[in-house]
This record gives structure tokens, sequence and C-alpha cells, in this order.
């Protein structure tokens, strides 16, 4: 097995070089169109002509957004924040040090949704998925070339190219690849994802269908964190001893899915010249019908002769084996408005009056496991309705609901924003009762198993906030009752049925405030985040207080042929009892039991960590250099995020960034 593992990771190495030597010289005998311009990644605003395929132009939408095109991000707006666990987050979250690590939250949110969900969401950032995927439409074929190399082994690959084939069809293809050993033993992570998307509307866009596919493998071994309780005064750290020599991780997902719609409307004339006359479809209504498919293959293993180490077993055998396959599919047939529609006084676009969409999705889900196959169904009615633009612009008003037909679970939640000049404002709530996901109730493995219902969860959740971009104060109450957490007993006996390794607390609350500022003085642009949270009736492991921060400074330089931003991030918790990481379930757990109840639960270091960065765009390439953990050795001399897991020392990063329209 060692022989094994050790030939995949040269495999990937060279492939990735390859690749990259392929790119450069992809790139060097291109026809290139330096004719962007930096954006932000935002959604339209007010009116925007007709998307022209005479000039060169490049946008997506996604399917929730029908309508919504968007165009691509060029801005060095957190371009540095390689790692896709640490981007586009208000707080940093745990993770176990390397990249690719599986990840969890220190800033609680509950954010259950109707209908399926298994509940495996620890490597969700590097895995893609159905929902997150982007179809295009581009009069210029368009190539994004990514790369990024760490110290200690860390490369991110990803290739994205798009076209058109005349002003109806799109091809697109996604590929993303993560190889990182770490600094430590047994850390490799691998990921590959590849997507593809085919998309085709009539010439008048009355109909339109977007077809896609993602094929997904990711292979990471598991050390159980290292088994060093002075590690930082080890003389070379990174030799120092993991808990485990043979244990990985090895998923597989297939997902597809076809989205087809019918628009109703009228079709209008207008005035090119004044001899010529032309027309087009303005959409009022859309009625679709989306299918879905999906097969996720999930792998632990540790082929281990010593198995000591997990303690009890309810299955033994040459291999320590965990398998559970997920397959299934589901129906969606929506009524929707448009998300943009056609002026009809001109030849424009802006946002439809007001959005809706009614839709009934039906879904069937088979899961396999050491325990048989279990059939899990789900029919969900829900609505929407929101209304931008009350009060000649000063007031938004969305409402939210949905209902479960076959288990009786609802959500319901609403907002109304106030644009009140210096200072919009904003409250809401969220109710409802939710499922438990499929691993909360019901898991078999060879040394943890639970097979019971401990019933709905129950959420209220009252949420307010005022002030600009410039500074502002959120606010939210969240009181849950029936929330399931990961608990593992002390005294860990397979043949006891009194210790079920899950709990269900009843009757507890937190509250939460989060203070954001964007203060700009001159070049300099100083980000700050502050989070507090507060429990009632129960204590969990997270911290009372979270703080990161993003100060930079920012410049045209050499005749504004470039521009750079160069600063440190830094980001912060209070005190708290650290979360250990289950490796087995993949489950951040909040008791201990079996292997996991010697863990040092006084060893995570709650002091600053810095990151500095210089990240630069020259026309349509970008680049960065950073360093992460920079103070090392200044307020600590390691950290950990999880007991037994630390974070890589003090490490340089490349990363590269070119945008090729040909």
């Amino acid at each position: 097995m060692p022989f094994v593992l050790h030939v995949k990771r040269l495999t990937d190495k060279q492939m990735i070089s390859k690749g990259v030597w392929l790119i450069c010289l992809f790139v060097l005998t291109s026809q290139c169109v330096f004719a962007q311009t930096d954006t932000l990644s935002k959604d339209s605003t007010g009116i925007t002509t007709l998307f022209d395929y005479h000039n060169a132009h490049i946008q997506f939408q996604k399917l929730s957004r029908i309508g919504n095109w968007r165009d691509v991000d060029t801005s060095l707006n957190q371009f540095y924040q390689f790692n896709p666990a640490r981007k586009d987050i208000s707080f940093e979250q745990i993770w176990l040090g390397n990249l690719g690590s599986p990840v969890g939250m220190r800033y609680f949110t509950y954010n259950r949704m109707l209908g399926f969900d298994y509940g495996r969401h620890e490597r969700d950032p590097y895995i893609t998925d159905l929902d997150e995927l982007r179809y295009w439409r581009a009069n210029v074929p368009f190539t994004r070339v990514s790369y990024v190399t760490g110290q200690y082994g860390e490369q991110l690959f990803t290739v994205q190219h798009t076209r058109n084939f005349g002003p109806q069809w799109n091809m697109s293809i996604d590929f993303n690849k993560i190889a990182s050993e770490g600094y430590y033993q047994r850390m490799l992570n691998n990921y590959t994802n590849t997507a593809l998307t085919l998309s085709y509307h009539t010439k008048n866009e009355r109909y339109a269908i977007d077809a896609a596919g993602i094929r997904g493998k990711n292979f990471n071994q598991e050390n159980g964190g290292i088994n060093n309780d002075t590690l930082f005064d080890y003389p070379t750290p990174n030799l120092a001893e993991p808990f485990r020599e043979d244990a990985f991780t090895e998923w597989g997902n297939w997902q597809g899915r076809v989205a087809q719609r019918y628009a109703f409307g009228k079709t209008i004339s207008y005035a090119v010249n004044d001899t010529t006359q032309a027309e087009y479809f303005s959409q009022r209504m859309i009625v679709s019908h989306t299918f879905s498919g999906t097969k996720h293959n999930y792998l632990f293993e540790d082929d281990a002769d010593d198995i000591s180490y997990y303690g009890e077993l309810y299955y033994t055998g040459d291999t320590l084996r965990d398998r559970t396959i997920v397959s299934g599919f589901s129906n969606e047939f929506a009524v929707q408005s448009p998300y943009m529609f056609k002026d009809t006084s001109s030849v424009t676009e802006s946002f439809f009056p007001f959005r809706y969409k009614a839709a009934l999705t039906q879904q069937w889900h088979e899961i396999a496991d050491q325990g048989g196959d279990t059939v899990v169904q789900n029919l969900v009615v829900s609505g929407l309705l929101y209304f931008p633009n009350l009060l000649h612009h000063r007031l938004a008003v969305g409402v939210y609901g949905g209902y479960d037909i076959f288990s009786n679970a609802w959500h319901t939640e609403a907002r109304v924003d106030l644009s009140n000049g210096l200072s919009p404002a904003y409250v809401g709530f969220r109710l409802g009762k939710f499922d438990p996901t499929v691993m909360d109730v019901r898991y078999y493995g060879f040394d943890r198993q639970w097979d019971k219902n401990w019933g709905q969860t129950n959420q209220l959740t009252i949420m307010a906030g005022v002030g600009p971009k410039a500074f502002n104060v959120n606010a939210s109450y969240t009181q849950l009752s029936n929330y399931y957490f990961s608990f593992y007993t002390y005294a860990f006996d397979p043949g006891d049925e009194s210790q079920i390794v899950s709990f269900a607390y009843d009757d507890f609350g937190i509250t939460q405030f989060n203070i954001n500022s964007d203060i700009r003085l001159g070049d300099f642009v100083f980000q700050n985040a502050l989070g507090l949270q507060q429990w009632r009736e129960v204590t969990l492991n997270v911290p009372t207080l979270l703080v990161q921060s993003n100060w930079y400074f920012q410049k045209h330089l050499f005749k504004n042929a470039m521009y750079t931003q160069m600063g440190v991030n830094m980001w912060y918790s209070s005190r708290y009892s650290p979360i250990p990481y289950d490796m087995v379930t993949g489950r951040f757990v909040q008791l201990l039991g079996g292997y996991l109840s010697s863990i040092n639960l006084d060893e995570v270091t709650y002091a600053p960590i810095l990151d500095v960065y210089i990240s630069a765009d020259i026309r349509t390439f970008r680049f960065f250099f950073k360093v992460d953990n920079v103070a090392q050795n200044l307020f600590s001399k390691g950290y950990y995020l999880a007991p037994n897991y630390p974070i890589q020392p003090r490490s340089f990063k490349l990363g590269l960034d070119w945008s090729l329209y040909q």
C-alpha cells in the first residue's frame, strides 16, 4: 500500500507540471484580446444594454437566478485567498491545517433547507456541486488559467474554457485539481473535479435548455493527528509520528442535470434607425423542469494490523472499512418570473418589477451501507415572492416558504430592507421545522453505529441590521430545539444500546452580533469583521469572540499599467474548548469517546495568526505573493485549530491567473 501511494503522489506532481508547461505554450501561441477592465463580481444593476455578440463580452448565470447575467470577476478582491476553505467567509473556520483538509464552523449558523441531505459537508469547499455551476454566453472564446504553488507541496490548478457556437449554443469545461502533501506526515489531499456544460436557446429565446455533468474524485490520507505533546519543541516537527499510518478516505461522485424552460411574453418591435425596424421577445413568465441525478461513494479504510486504536469494534477483519453509496434523482417543476426583462420602450434590459417562483420538487435517494439499503423520499412545495422597489425604491420586501409533504417539515422566512440614505436597515425572521440529515439519525460503521430518529429540529431566528457597507451592525437571536450534535460516550461498548452515539438538546438559544467596517482613506483600505456569540442553556465548543481583518494599500503603478495591493490579513478568536475531529465519520464532535478520549483539549493556541501578501494585475494577468502564518514564533511557536492537527508553519505561496480572449 505505501508503494501505491508513493506512485500516486508522483503521478499527480508530473501531471500538474506538464499541464503548466502546456498552458504556457498555449498562452504564448494564442491571439489574445487585452480589452478587459477590472470589475467586481456583482449583480447587474439599473439598466443594461442587450447582450452584444459583436464586441468581446463574457457573462455567466446560475440556474438559481435565471437571467441574472454577471460579468467575469477580474478584480484583486480576495484574489490572494486561494484556499477554498478560507475564501468568501466572514470568519475563519476550523480546518486541519493543510490545503484540502476537512472544514468545520466556529461562527455558528443553522441553514438547513427542506429536502434530502445526507449530512457529509466537511469537504464541501473543494468539491464542485451542481448548484454552483455557471452557464455561459460568450461572443469570443474565453479561457482562464490559474495556478498556485506552495512551499510544502501545495498545488492548485484550474482551467476554465467557454465558447459560443453562434448566438444560440454555448459549451464550457471547468477542470480543477488540488494536490497538497502538507508539512507533517500522512497529510496528502488530492482532489480532481471536471465539469461540462452545454446550453442552447432558440433565436427568440422562448425555449432554452442547459445540460451539465460533473465527475469528481478525491483521495485523502488520514493520520488521526500528530502524536506528539511537545510538537513545536521537536527538533524536526515534520517527522513527528502520526496516530495512523495506513488510513485514508476516498470519495467519488457523478452528477448530472438537464434543465428546460419555456418563456411566455410578447414580441416587441423597435426602430433601429429611421428606415429599419427590428423586434425582440420580452419574457414575462417562465415555466421550467429540472432533472438532476447524483451518485456519491464514500469510503474510509485503514489497512493497519494494529486496530486497538479504535477500541471495541462492531465489525472486524483484515481491513477496517466503512463504505456508503448515496444515489438518487430529483425533479423540479417551477413557474417563475424572469430575473431580467427587456424594456418595451427601448432595446434595454432591467430588473423585473417583482420576483415570484412556485415550485414542486420530488426527490428519491437510496443509501447503501453496512446496515443495508434505505430509501428516502421528499416532495417539497415552495414559493417565493419578492418586491424590490416599493416606495420609490426605498423599501424591499421578500417572503419565502416551503412544505415537505412526505415528512411534514416546513420552513418560512421573510425580510424587509429599508434604503434610507446613509443608514440602510433590515429586519427579518426564519421559522421552521426541519428533518435531521441522514447521518444525524443513521450510521453503520465498524466502530460507530446509531439508528434512532430523535425527531425534527425547530428553529426560530430573528435578525436585524443597520448601516452602510462602510460600517454596519447585525444582530440575531436563534432558538433551537432538538438540534443534533455529534456526541460520543467515554465508555464505548457496542453491545450497550444506552450508549447511543448521538444526542439531541432541547430548547437552547444563541445571540450573535456581527460588526463590519470597510474604511477607505486614500489608497489605504481597512476591512474588519468582529463576531460575538453567546449561548443560553448549553455550552458549546465555539469561541465567544472572533475577529478577522484585512488591511491593505492599493495603487496604480508604472503609468497605470499595473494595479497592486499590499496587505496583511489577521484572524483571531477568544479562548474556547476546541472541537476534535473524527476522521471516520468526518465530524467535529462535542464530547469524546473511544480513540478520541485521549485528545488534549488545552493544546490550541489563542493568538493572532497573520498572513501578508502582495497581489497585482497587468491587464488580464494577475499574480500574488503570499506568506502564511508569518508571525509564528512571535506570539506562539505553533498553532492548532483542532486538537492534534497543527496548521502548517510559516510558508510561501505564489499564484498566477490569466484570462485569455481569443
